[in-house]
């Protein structure tokens, strides 16, 4: 098949759909989908010299993949890069893994309004038995405009989020947040590299932070590295 939306209309569960190494200029929607007696898995390829596949947002695209209520799905081995609001966007799933992916140069000019202008390497909301792990998100967040109004973003940003996990992650040199865990239950953030993010917008008031706890319970931060930060390495409010 020559698109990715192609394959994941056909898709069904205990069944993998295998992206092979290229560019690939899609923003795709998958709603409403997944069953809990088999996984779905969007699988990336790499062959030979040519590296995984790699969506691309061109700048114009909002997001490269959007998993909106869907249950038992699997994305391992992509990379995302140049979407104007994040790269991959989970919300009101349950049982998602999210591993090996690479977030580069995403939300760089949010155009949705519900983010305020915020931009993500990823963001997973609102969901149940959510896992994040392995993936690297470097080099995201809004650009010099935004900042300069007093706009952060977030490599890794999970709101809502219920029986979870991030672990084993990279985040690094990104314009705001590292790992957020905002109204978090049952939360685990373990094992991550958080390096060089730019969390300081102390001239408007407030701080980001490198690993950020705000509001929820239940969460435990173990084991992580955090270093090289301008701002704060680990934040708790409310």
């Amino acid at each position: 098949l020559r698109t990715l939306a192609a394959a994941l209309c056909r898709v069904r569960p205990g069944q993998t759909v295998h992206v092979l190494p290229g560019t690939w200029t899609e923003a795709v929607i998958l709603g409403a989908f997944g069953d809990p007696s088999a996984p779905i898995t969007i699988q990336g390829e790499v062959r030979g010299g040519a590296g995984g596949p790699v969506l691309d947002g061109q700048g114009c695209h909002s997001f490269g993949l959007v998993l909106g209520e869907v249950e038992n799905i699997v994305v391992e081995g992509l990379a995302f890069q140049n979407f104007t609001d994040g790269g991959l966007y989970v919300f009101m799933a349950k049982d998602v893994t999210v591993r090996d992916c690479v977030f580069t140069g995403n939300g760089r000019a949010s155009v949705n309004s519900d983010f305020g202008g915020e931009g993500f390497g990823l963001i997973a909301a609102n969901g149940e038995g959510i896992l994040i792990e392995g993936c690297t998100v470097t080099g995201n967040g809004p650009g010099p405009d935004q900042q300069a109004e007093g706009l952060m973003g977030t490599a890794i940003n999970t709101f809502a989020l219920e029986d979870s996990v991030v672990r084993n992650n990279t985040a690094s040199n990104n314009t705001g947040a590292g790992i957020l865990v905002e109204d978090g239950v049952d939360v685990l953030v373990e094992g991550n590299t958080v390096t060089n993010n730019d969390v300081n917008v102390w001239a408007f008031g407030w701080w980001d932070s490198a690993i950020w706890l705000d509001g929820g319970r239940d969460v435990e931060v173990r084991s992580n590295t955090i270093t090289g930060n301008l701002g704060p390495g680990i934040q708790v409010s409310d």
